[in-house]
């Protein structure tokens, strides 16, 4: 907030503006956080699972991040929330109603898309 604080022109109420940039510092988060590479420990015992090939189910996750590719910016960020597995009260800037009601619509573009 201190950073971008000479950037607030007061054309809207202050409240307004923190939860912009909150939001959108959670998504820059998110995008960094996608990118990064993770480092997985192999064990012995991973190594002997059968490889599963399910090529419907990657082609359905494939389906369902391009679709969320396409959501505005607020509705990409409930939904991303959502899926890291944050509850309805624990997504700021709206109440687990207004949250729920939010999911509820997503979820129909997501259906229809």
């Amino acid at each position: 907030m201190w950073h971008g604080f000479d950037s607030f022109k007061g054309d809207s109420k202050l409240s307004t503006w923190m939860y912009r940039v909150a939001i959108n510092t959670s998504i820059s988060y998110i995008k960094k956080e996608i990118r990064r590479v993770k480092e997985v420990s192999i064990d012995l015992e991973f190594l002997e699972l059968p490889i599963e090939t399910d090529t419907l189910k990657q082609e359905r996750i494939e389906v369902l991040y391009h679709t969320i590719k396409e959501l505005n910016v607020l509705e990409r960020g409930i939904i991303l929330l959502f899926l890291e597995g944050e509850s309805h009260k624990e997504i700021t800037g709206f109440t687990a109603n207004n949250v729920g009601t939010r999911m509820v619509r997503i979820r129909e573009k997501l259906k229809t898309d």
